[in-house]
C-alpha cells in the first residue's frame, strides 16, 4: 500500500471512529476496501470517509456498525418512502428487502458503496428503486430491454435503420461514459426519473425541495449528459460538429431506452 493511501485511510478511520463510536474496523481491513474505491481515479478528498468506514464495518459484520446503520438509516429510509405516499406494508417490505440486499448473501451490496455521495442518499435511492420496481411488478409487465431494442422506430426506412445500427454502438459507449462521469446526485436523479418512473412532484417530495428546484436539477443533469455524450462522439468519430449533431438526432429516440438499460446495469 502506498503512503498516500495509508494516510488517507488513517484520516478516514479517525473520522469514522469519531462519528460512529464503538465501530471496530482497522487499517488491515479498511485500506484494501478504500483502494478498490480509488481504483477508477476518484479524488480521495471528495469521498465520504466516515460513511465508507461504516460501510466497511457493516460488510465485516461488526455489530456496532450494523446497530449504527439501523439506528440512523432505517428511520430515514422509512421517512423517505413515506414522503412518496407508500403504504405501511410497502414500506415494511421495502426496508426488509433493502437490508437483505445490503447485508445478506454471498455478495452483500453494501460492498458496492463507492463513497462518492453520502451513504444516506445512497440507501434512500436503493429503497426508492426497490419500491418503484415492486409497484411496477404489481401492474402490467414491461417489455424486456432487448425486445425494445429490436423494435424499429415507426417510419424508419431500411437505409435509416442501417445508419442507426451503424452508429448505435458508438453512441451507447459515449453515452455510458458520459453518464458515469456525472456527479452522484445527477446519476441518482436520472435513475429515479427514467428507471424508477418517479415524477417531478415525487422527486421533490423525496429531496424535500420545491418542484421547480428539482426540475432544474433534472434538466441540468440531462444537459450535462448530452454535452458529455456529444464531446465523446466528436472524439470517437473524428467527425465535424454538424455531423455529430446529425448522428445525435438520428439516435435520439434511443436516449430514454439507453438511460434505462445503462442505469439498470449500474450501481448508483
Amino acid at each position: 500500500m502506498s503512503s498516500a493511501l495509508r494516510e488517507t485511510a488513517a484520516r478516514m478511520l479517525r473520522e469514522g471512529h469519531a462519528q460512529w463510536p464503538g465501530v471496530a474496523v482497522d487499517h488491515a481491513r479498511f485500506e484494501p476496501f478504500l483502494a478498490a474505491k480509488l481504483a477508477d481515479g476518484a479524488d480521495p478528498s471528495a469521498l465520504y470517509g466516515a460513511d465508507l468506514v461504516l460501510a466497511c464495518a457493516c460488510l465485516a459484520g461488526d455489530p456496532a456498525a450494523v446497530a449504527h446503520f439501523t439506528r440512523v438509516y432505517v428511520p430515514d429510509l422509512r421517512a423517505a418512502l413515506g414522503y412518496l405516499r407508500n403504504s405501511g406494508g410497502v414500506i415494511d417490505d421495502t426496508v426488509q428487502q433493502v437490508l437483505e440486499l445490503l447485508f445478506a448473501g454471498a455478495s452483500p451490496h453494501v460492498a458496492t458503496y463507492a463513497g462518492r455521495g453520502p451513504l444516506r442518499g445512497w440507501v434512500r435511492a436503493i429503497g426508492v428503486r426497490i419500491a418503484a420496481r415492486s409497484a411496477r411488478a404489481a401492474g402490467a409487465p414491461a417489455a424486456a430491454a432487448d425486445e425494445l431494442v429490436a423494435v424499429p422506430d415507426v417510419g424508419d426506412d431500411p437505409e435509416l435503420r442501417h445508419l442507426k445500427a451503424l452508429y448505435r454502438p458508438t453512441f451507447q459507449r459515449a453515452f455510458h461514459d458520459a453518464l458515469a462521469a456525472l456527479p452522484a446526485r445527477a446519476r441518482t436523479l436520472l435513475g429515479q426519473r427514467y428507471l424508477d418512473g418517479l415524477n417531478i412532484d415525487e422527486l421533490a417530495a423525496l429531496y424535500r425541495v420545491h418542484r421547480a428546484t428539482c426540475a432544474r436539477w433534472l434538466a441540468d443533469a440531462r444537459d450535462e449528459l448530452f454535452t458529455g455524450t456529444r464531446k465523446r462522439l466528436l472524439a470517437a468519430l473524428g467527425a465535424s460538429p454538424d455531423d455529430v449533431d446529425s448522428i445525435l438526432r438520428l439516435v435520439q429516440s434511443d436516449v430514454d431506452l439507453s438511460l434505462r438499460r445503462i442505469l439498470a446495469a449500474s450501481p448508483l
